[in-house]
């Protein structure tokens, strides 16, 4: 994988999954910014599944916002059908969101951003161990039906072939270079 590809490269298919690498000086945030823009620039649904965060919930007085009412606010998805997506994860989610690390919080932003159903949806897994990277990958595949692009920061790979441990299963694996406009 020596080559870089440009964003214009990466088109809107239904069901197709893209791995794109970012190029270093680019960063993962400003892929998906532009990936974003131009999608919807095209007319298509585009959401970005964000870690959760517990700045982002209005907040109560003297109460830490719980991981549930989070996902309720950031969804909406019903009280029971929040607690029965969060049961449904494959990692361990505590009732407060303050006390969750990265895996458990960007398995509750994927929840979020599915329950938009969108028909491009963006992802990272920025701060997540490999099982969790797994376990997201195979968690959005069998939900999610749409054109998928997961973005990481990864370009050192040696080979034409991308790691099956970091990248989602049947993606096609572009490295990604912004072009300058």
């Amino acid at each position: 994988m020596s080559e870089f590809y440009g964003t214009n490269d990466v088109v809107f298919r239904p069901g197709f999954v893209w791995c794109l690498h970012a190029d270093p000086g680019d960063g993962v945030k400003r892929l998906q910014q532009r990936l974003y823009e131009r999608f919807q620039s095209e007319g298509r649904q585009v959401v970005v599944a964000e870690e959760a965060d517990p700045r982002s919930m209005r907040k109560r007085l003297f109460q830490e916002p719980a991981t549930v009412d989070w996902l309720v606010q950031n969804s909406g998805l019903s009280q029971t059908s929040a607690e029965q997506t969060i049961g449904d994860f494959p990692v361990r989610v505590a009732p407060l969101l303050s006390q969750n690390a990265a895996n458990p919080r960007r398995f509750l932003g994927m929840a979020a951003a599915l329950s938009k159903d969108p028909e491009v949806l963006l992802y990272d897994t920025m701060g997540m161990d490999l099982v969790g990277m797994q376990r997201l990958h195979a968690y959005v595949r069998v939900r999610y039906a749409g054109c998928l692009i997961y973005v990481t920061p990864r370009t050192d790979l040696q080979t034409e072939f991308c790691p099956s441990q970091l990248c989602p299963t049947q993606g096609q694996c572009l490295r990604v270079r912004l072009c300058m406009s």
